[in-house]
């Protein structure tokens, strides 16, 4: 599967959905739930690229992945 050209990533209240993030990969879109810290929203949005990029990835090894990808671009700045 190729990878989108451009990724459109949008802030919406995913409340009622219990989610972070959410990953559109066929409509190459991330939706991002506004109201979380920004250390938080780095990890969900790396999070949320990682499911673009690796779709066949299990959410466990995502999640590990993006964790550790967020807190070292965090600690660079």
């Amino acid at each position: 599967m190729a990878l989108p050209k451009k990724v459109r990533i949008v802030e919406e209240d995913l409340g009622k959905e219990r989610a972070w993030g959410m990953c559109f990969y066929s409509k190459a879109l991330i939706k991002i739930h506004p109201h979380q810290p920004e250390e938080c929203r780095l990890d969900t949005l790396v999070h949320e690229l990682l499911h673009m990029a690796c779709p066949d990835w299990s959410e466990k090894k995502i999640s590990r992945y993006a964790t550790f990808l967020a807190k070292q671009l965090w600690k660079d700045g």
